[in-house]
């Protein structure tokens, strides 16, 4: 690269064994400006993409001066280019400007009132963004080139560690901002655009200290394009505004095969691992949808009432569906069509399929409440005699291989748990209360442990005629989810794996769901899944939406997951799908 001011200084740059080197000349008419660069790699010139080329030290003289000449690249290349980064003592007639064949003039004014009689160097930077080459980013040192030991200026020096963000889809991006000077630095982004979100947008960085800086992107109701900003930081420090080149693109606004639409609104949905099917039940359309995860084929069965609920019975022969009013369904999975309808007392909130041809619900309205047993072959329902800890809406479920129902409020606090003995079919009266807080809870495939939305592990307890009211259950562990709000857990065993999903906390500005994989022997971290967005159409706009999860299952052997989810409730309406998550 070449920079040359008339006669007043010029700098030539000879090229060989693929290093740029240099040689340079002074023409002291007057000590105005002298450029001195070190080398850089032969990638600068073989590239030509979107990296950031660190070039060495600009020397300018503490003297106010107008400047013109032509500045040269070590390429042939035709391309606009913007300047991102000034010296605050350095004016330019033009923030953006053309190379062409690799050539370009600059035009600039020095004022340098503000450095006379200091010693040493204050330093500073010059950045160019080039299309299509990279960031070409020089350290300005404002002071004598004859006294290049002077101490620096007592101040703030704002550093940072990118001079081009470029997004391309991605949701975000992190960089680090730091104050390499003496006394405090602040800062304040200025010129964000609409689609882009500065996590920390102003503070103040002392001696020494970092940050780092995080852009989040929203590409709601944008078009399909690319779209470029820059976003100004203004600081205390000499250099100061940094102009930040930002650049995202909107595009390929379809969902990947790995991704089902879901119509109508979800309202229950369970798995089975024996024989990997996938159940899901909605409203409007009101359907039952099996997928068959082995084959990757669906079945839709219309139903000609709303769902609210189901279960699947443990060999995965046979569901039962409850309504959003007072009816169940019987399900024959293996010619997957609905082989019974029943009547009840109550609209089920939940329903469980035990044994010997027995489910049991839990009401849906009403304040003290009693468990029902319902004989699928008889019609027979039988509403427990003896008043407990239960209210509507409790959530209960059935511990795998063993002939109890463990339940826990969703209505009052404490939660609480109780369990049913279920081996004789009608569920027997007598039911042991722990009071303990659960806010949902799942079981392990043996049935041993009880993993709860409060983030407790606890043994699964023995079931008792005695003694009715326990006041804790022993806690064997603890699940760490990074967002705290625990929406679903699944275990499987083939891979000693814990597959949780997780939501924001309500204080977040910025929703989204992950899903942990934990290790189930000492409930360590093992990997992040991040769910993609769902491309779809709302309010007119078609766009890729986050999506919060509802339910996440791995299946038998842990190959992949599925995550049946919608977009956020922020966007009000129903937009389901289910996406197929490989785990390589």
């Amino acid at each position: 690269m070449r920079i040359s001011r008339g006669l007043t200084s010029q700098l030539e740059f000879v090229f060989t064994d693929k290093i740029m080197k240099l040689k340079y000349h002074f023409y002291f008419v007057i000590i105005a400006l002298v450029f001195a660069f070190a080398g850089c790699s032969d990638d600068f010139l073989t590239s030509r993409n979107n990296s950031v080329y660190q070039l060495d030290t600009i020397y300018i003289s503490p003297v106010s001066r107008n400047y013109a000449g032509p500045l040269s690249l070590p390429i042939d290349v035709t391309e606009p280019y913007t300047i991102v980064m000034q010296p605050s003592c350095m004016t330019f007639f033009s923030q953006k400007g053309k190379f062409t064949n690799g050539i370009t003039n600059l035009e600039f004014t020095t004022d340098m009132s503000n450095y006379s009689g200091r010693t040493g160097f204050i330093g500073q930077h010059l950045v160019l963004y080039v299309e299509n080459v990279g960031t070409l980013d020089f350290k300005v040192y404002i002071g004598s080139p004859a006294n290049p030991g002077g101490t620096t200026e007592d101040g703030a020096i704002f550093e940072i560690t990118k001079a081009t963000i470029d997004l391309k889809t991605d949701e975000s991006q992190t960089f680090t901002i730091s104050n390499s000077g003496k006394g405090n630095l602040t800062y304040q982004f200025k010129d964000i655009p609409a689609w882009l979100a500065v996590s920390d947008i102003q503070g103040v960085l002392s001696q020494g200290q970092t940050r780092d800086i995080t852009l989040i992107v929203n590409r709601n109701n944008l078009e399909e394009k690319e779209y470029t900003a820059i976003v100004q930081i203004q600081t205390n420090s000499p250099s100061g505004s940094f102009g930040l080149l930002v650049k995202m693109q909107v595009s390929n606004l379809t969902n990947a095969d790995n991704t089902k639409t879901i119509q109508g609104q979800v309202t229950d949905s369970e798995y089975n691992k024996i024989t990997n099917q996938l159940l899901v039940t909605t409203q409007i359309p009101n359907q039952l949808i099996i997928f068959s995860t082995t084959d990757n084929t669906q079945t839709i069965v219309p139903l000609d009432k709303s769902p609210n609920c189901i279960s699947i019975s443990e060999d995965g022969k046979t569901a039962v569906i409850g309504y959003n009013l007072a009816a169940v369904s019987k399900v024959d999975l293996q010619t997957k069509t609905l082989t019974k309808t029943i009547e009840t007392d109550c609209i089920p909130f939940d329903i469980v399929l035990g044994d010997n041809n027995w489910c049991y619900l839990m009401p849906e309205t009403g304040n003290s409440e009693y468990l029902r047993s319902l004989n699928l072959e008889t019609s027979k329902l039988v509403k427990s005699t003896k008043y407990g800890q239960i209210y509507a809406k409790m959530i209960i479920r059935k511990v795998p291989g063993k002939p109890y129902l463990l339940g826990s409020n969703t209505q009052v606090s404490s939660n609480g748990l109780i369990m049913a003995d279920i081996s004789k079919g009608i569920a027997r009266d007598t039911m042991p209360y722990w009071f303990i807080d659960t806010n949902n809870f799942w079981l392990s495939p043996k049935g041993d442990r009880i993993y709860t939305g409060v983030k407790n592990i606890h043994r699964t307890p023995a079931f008792s005629t005695t003694v009715t009211y326990f006041y804790n259950l022993d806690i064997i562990g603890t699940l760490k989810p990074q967002k705290d709000n625990i929406v679903w857990v699944d275990h499987c065993e083939a891979t000693n794996s814990i597959f949780m999903a997780e939501s924001s906390r309500y204080y977040e500005s910025v929703a989204y769901s992950i899903i942990e994989q934990i290790d189930a022997g000492n409930y360590n971290f093992k990997k992040l899944i991040e769910p993609a967005k769902y491309v779809t159409t709302i309010n007119g706009t078609k766009s890729a939406y986050k999506t919060i999860v509802k339910f996440v299952f791995a299946n038998s052997s842990g190959s992949q997951i599925y995550v049946v989810k919608n977009v956020l409730e922020e966007y009000k309406t129903q937009s389901w799908s289910m996406e197929v998550i490989p785990l390589n």
